[in-house]
């Protein structure tokens, strides 16, 4: 047991650098592409360097950083809630897990729907970036 949380903590700390590793990126890709275009702006376009797909860079990083926050921390967050419902007897904590599955899959269902909509949007228009490819 002891050998299993070593490698549960080795495994949240990887994961808490890996969001710190993705945050940083988000920021400094944001301030490289503000501060180009704010040099563009004022040299009347003859400064020409702009980030590339910064907004992709931004996007999967803020993924990268999410998922990984969310597992770096799953444990923490379940003995918050154990805390809450320790004492309930066990129907409602069978009820409780039921209705938050089933808020999840409607949260779910509504972001599939809206990435499906992009992409017709993307389609129909000619609207095509890395993440609606």
């Amino acid at each position: 047991m002891p050998l299993l949380v070593k490698l549960s903590v080795l495994i949240s700390r990887l994961c808490q650098f890996i969001g710190g590793i993705s945050l940083i990126i988000i920021v400094l890709t944001t301030m490289t592409d503000v501060v180009a275009r704010y040099i563009f702006k004022l040299t009347g376009g003859e400064f020409g360097f702009t980030v590339k797909g910064s907004v992709e860079i931004v996007s999967y990083f803020m993924l990268f950083a999410l998922l990984a926050a969310f597992a770096a921390f799953v444990e923490r967050s379940q003995i918050i809630v154990d805390v809450f419902t320790q004492k309930m007897p066990q129907s409602i904590k069978g009820y409780m897990m039921g209705v938050f599955m089933l808020g999840f899959f409607a949260i779910g269902i509504v972001f599939a729907w809206g990435l499906y909509e992009s992409a017709i949007d993307a389609m129909e228009f000619g609207k095509v970036t890395q993440d609606l490819r």
